[in-house]
């Protein structure tokens, strides 16, 4: 008898959990409803998904900006930290032109020094 009362335990147990599955089933469908039908009142509003590139890179090659803390993607996003002017100089540090060809260390940092305006082209 003991174990009857026991399978029939587990049997209520079970299907009060799956009872309370089905209600949170029911809630986040409601849920995902109304907040679909909310996004499709204000789709006015949102500008259209924005390109980062000409097609050039895939998605891997863009994915570390993943890894960037949000205080970094805050600040690029006011236009705090210029991401361009950064890639500048990393190209340079790397002895790099802005094309990506190898043109020396030295020849790179001067390039990037005229670049921002610090060295005229004739102290070459």
């Amino acid at each position: 008898m003991k174990r009857e009362t026991g399978e029939m335990a587990s049997i209520i147990c079970a299907s009060q959990t799956v009872a309370v599955d089905y209600r949170k089933h029911q809630w986040m469908c409601a849920f995902t409803q109304r907040n679909a039908t909310q996004h499709d009142k204000a789709s006015s509003n949102i500008l259209e998904p924005m390109s980062y590139s000409k097609g050039r890179f895939t998605l891997d090659e863009i994915e570390f900006i993943q890894v960037a803390t949000v205080r970094v993607l805050v600040a690029v996003s006011k236009g705090e930290l210029d991401l361009n002017n950064l890639a500048r100089d990393e190209l340079a540090s790397r002895g790099l032109d802005q094309n990506g060809i190898w043109v020396g260390f030295e020849r790179a940092r001067h390039q990037r020094l005229e670049a921002r305006g610090m060295l005229d082209s004739e102290d070459s």
